[in-house]
């Protein structure tokens, strides 16, 4: 199983090693990890200390220098300027203090917990089926999750997706197990996954809906008790629950109950897809939406029938967590942009069984899934490595100019901004509308990065050019930068 891992991950290094800079959410979090959020919101933002022109790599060092095993300092800022718990923080400090922030300690922390999660979902069809895997069958199942397209999307970014998945299977296996042993890894599993992320609790309400539809009521008491135990322990190590609360109410803003939130149904389906071919347009991804809902619907109830069982986990645990996931759009709870399979814990590893059990069931044919099925993998990284040419050619602009400044302090774009220049670059940050003025007054060649471009703040062309600057070149990545002349 190791080798099948092994061979996945040489597969995936040439995108690991071209990914041109962080996603939104993952500079974030290794500043999160790095334990300077806090500086950065407190200090850098809300007085706007990034006015004066100064070289990036002095900037770098004051959010990206890493202080090693910060763990208290970690949990400390997130109280303030997040709304995740802080166990996925806490394990990326531990690489990033020795290794520094880069783009590959993530990947690989992610790459470690997508193995642990390969192996307890062998571990998880071997207590379905009753008995062990043969060679082939595990093999089979180790290929089809590995290569999911799917897994792209967590393993690229930053953030505890991955360990919440394999936090969620581990509940998953823990409350099959009988006896004291099981009840304590519940304890154990929903104590660790109410640390990772909020959302867990959708999968303690699935597996406790499983066990009401097998109207088995006296393990559906003991496991909410055990899981509920699980949470007060997490709430005793990270008692900020509701401050975190007030905090993801200021992020969203209102937002109140809407059929537009449905949309969000398309992206969760359409993740599956998502890295394939670096497409992104929606008309492409309705195709999609329309082909994977007849995919995975045919795999299910084909799936029952080989299993001759209605009520089987892998059915009923995802539907419940998609169930949850609608309801909390629909409702205004979850905010719009919280979209994605990153946000369904469970699908990708019961996605995986269940294609994994409509393969040939006679020796399970390793030959023919070892070169079909890796080959959507493949199609999936050729697509991604074209989004990254396209986002490096972008970002090259950036180098261009002496200097660059930019138009909002937003901490997903400006810290992904600075990021991503050269240390000997100077870097001044002006809010809009004084940005204008401030390159107005500007001689030489500079870079103007419109940040609030994703804030509906867009600076267009003739905005510039009614100021006396000429454009000599634009480009637009994750944020719009114009390379200007004064």
């Amino acid at each position: 199983m190791l080798a099948i891992w092994a061979a996945a991950l040489l597969l995936k290094l040439p995108l690991y090693t071209s990914k041109p800079t962080f996603t939104h959410d993952g500079v974030i979090a290794v500043v999160e990890a790095a334990g300077n959020m806090g500086y950065y919101k407190e200090i850098v933002e809300r007085n706007e200390a990034w006015r004066a022109w100064e070289r990036a790599g002095i900037r770098k060092t004051e959010v990206f220098k890493v202080k090693p095993f910060a763990f208290s300092q970690i949990a400390k800022d997130l109280a303030s300027t997040d709304i995740h718990p802080p166990l996925y923080f806490w394990l990326l400090n531990v690489p990033l203090s020795f290794t520094g922030v880069g783009i590959l300690p993530p990947i690989l922390l992610n790459e470690f917990l997508l193995l642990l999660q390969m192996f307890l979902l062998l571990f998880l069809a071997e207590m379905l089926l009753g008995r062990r895997l043969r060679t082939g069958e595990a093999s089979a199942l180790a290929i089809v999750f590995l290569t999911l397209p799917g897994n792209l999307i967590l393993l690229t970014e930053a953030r505890q997706y991955l360990l919440l998945n394999l936090l969620s299977v581990a509940l998953v296996v823990a409350s099959l197990r009988k006896g004291k042993a099981g009840w304590m890894l519940v304890v154990l599993f929903a104590f660790l996954g109410f640390l990772t992320q909020y959302i867990f609790y959708m999968v303690v309400l699935s597996v406790a809906v499983y066990y009401l539809l097998l109207r088995d009521f006296k393990r559906v008491f003991g496991f909410l008790t055990a899981s509920a135990l699980g949470f007060a322990l997490s709430f005793y190590v990270f008692p900020h629950f509701f401050d975190q609360t007030k905090v993801l109410s200021q992020m969203r803003g209102h937002v109140g109950p809407s059929l537009e939130n449905l949309k969000f149904l398309k992206w969760l389906v359409a993740g599956f897809f998502e890295p394939f071919l670096g497409m992104r347009g929606d008309a492409l991804l309705q195709i999609y939406t329309v082909f994977l809902v007849l995919v995975w619907a045919y795999i299910f109830f084909a799936s029952f029938r080989r299993l001759k069982v209605v009520l089987h986990p892998i059915f009923v645990i995802p539907v419940v967590v998609l169930t949850v996931s609608t309801l909390q759009h629909l409702t205004g709870i979850s905010p719009p942009l919280a979209t994605g399979v990153k946000y369904a814990p469970t699908l990708l590893a019961f996605v995986a069984l269940a294609v994994w059990m409509l393969l040939p069931e006679k020796r399970f044919k390793v030959s023919w899934i070892s070169i079909a099925i890796p080959s959507t993998l493949l199609i999936s990284i050729l697509g991604n490595l074209s989004d990254y040419r396209r986002e490096r050619e972008a970002l090259s602009l950036l180098k261009d100019a002496p200097r660059v400044l930019a138009d909002q302090y937003h901490r997903g774009i400006t810290l992904n901004l600075l990021y991503a220049l050269e240390d000997s670059t100077l870097i001044g940050v002006h809010k809009y509308p004084r940005s204008l003025d401030v390159a107005e007054n500007l001689s030489g060649r500079f870079v103007y990065a419109n940040i609030g471009f994703h804030a509906s703040i867009r600076v267009s062309r003739e905005d510039l050019e009614s100021r006396g600057i000429r454009i000599l070149k634009e480009s637009e990545s994750f944020a719009k930068f114009f390379l200007c002349e004064k």
